[in-house]
């Protein structure tokens, strides 16, 4: 990765198209101490080596009738059943998020359902698939954390 791509101006950049995906360049140039276009061309270079892979609406979950929201850790012990529950994580317009991780589950799940009955449902299609573990989400302290890049430490010091 070029060093100059994650500069001070474009770690400016970065947490701010985060904070507000929607800031006009000119909004953006006023932060940082630069023209409209001199930001849209840096805006560019960035999507153009993959630092910026899109940009998504946040929605609020209770308005679009899925207020209830849970984790979902999944357990299958073949490669059969972790292959089959990530086809079905991916169909179900329930399942937010699918991760396969590490440790004594092998697949977390973040899921946003309409209430209990819905849960109830989805978590009956996950029993094909492995012992399964829920906890249900009572609060979101924060959701949306920025991504700082990497920057490593000087080892001139």
């Amino acid at each position: 990765m070029d060093e100059r791509l994650l500069d001070e101006t474009n770690r400016q950049l970065l947490a701010a198209l985060q904070q507000d995906g929607r800031a006009s360049y000119r909004e953006l140039g006023d932060l940082v101490g630069l023209s409209p276009p001199a930001v849209a061309d840096r805006i560019k270079r960035l999507e153009e080596a993959g630092v910026i892979v899109g940009y998504r609406a946040i929605i609020d979950l209770e308005k679009v009738g899925r207020p209830l929201m849970a984790t979902v850790r999944v357990g299958p012990t073949t490669k059969e059943e972790c292959n089959r529950l990530e086809s079905w994580a991916a169909e179900q317009a329930s399942v937010l998020r699918c991760w396969r991780v590490t440790g004594e589950d092998c697949y977390h799940m973040v899921v946003a359902v309409s209430g209990p009955t819905e849960l109830h449902h989805l978590l009956d299609g996950v029993m094909e698939y492995g012992p399964s573990n829920t906890s249900l989400v009572l609060s979101q302290p924060f959701d949306h954390a920025i991504v700082e890049p990497y920057v490593p430490a000087d080892d001139a010091g």
